[in-house]
């Protein structure tokens, strides 16, 4: 005997496998894609973040530092007879025509570097400090 055949329906290959496998493929690319794109957009949003951050910690310390600038500027302008000091300076200088020695050799200048000299100390051990830090 011959085994018997449904009549009106042929042998073919069911396409269902494939037509899944492209449907799971295609949803793996799709999340793939969804996932990569948000992982990337976090991402740029953190390095935003930090780079924001940094920049208010940049601003605060120039903000301290002008505040500080401004501070000993004011102390220095204010300090008892600089003014004097700068003008008689300035007036034996002759216009340039003095040279270093000579305004070295006058009281003013002596006592223009007792006022700065400890200001000059101060500010080279805050930079050997800062440079010692830094390493």
């Amino acid at each position: 005997m011959r085994p018997s055949k449904s009549i009106g329906l042929p042998d073919r290959p069911s396409t269902l496998p494939r037509t899944i496998l492209l449907s799971l493929v295609l949803l793996f690319v799709g999340l793939s894609g969804f996932a990569f794109e948000s992982v990337e957009r976090r991402s740029n949003e953190t390095a935003s973040d930090l780079l924001e951050s940094r920049l208010q910690a940049i601003r605060h310390s120039i903000v301290l530092w002008t505040d500080d600038a401004q501070s000993t500027a004011e102390a220095w302008a204010s300090a008892p007879g600089l003014a004097r000091i700068t003008k008689a300076l300035t007036s034996a200088a002759r216009n340039g025509m003095a040279n270093e020695a000579e305004l070295r050799a006058r009281p003013e200048a002596r006592e223009l570097e007792s006022l700065i000299s400890t200001e000059v100390r101060s500010d080279h051990l805050a930079i050997c400090q800062r440079d010692r830090a830094a390493r």
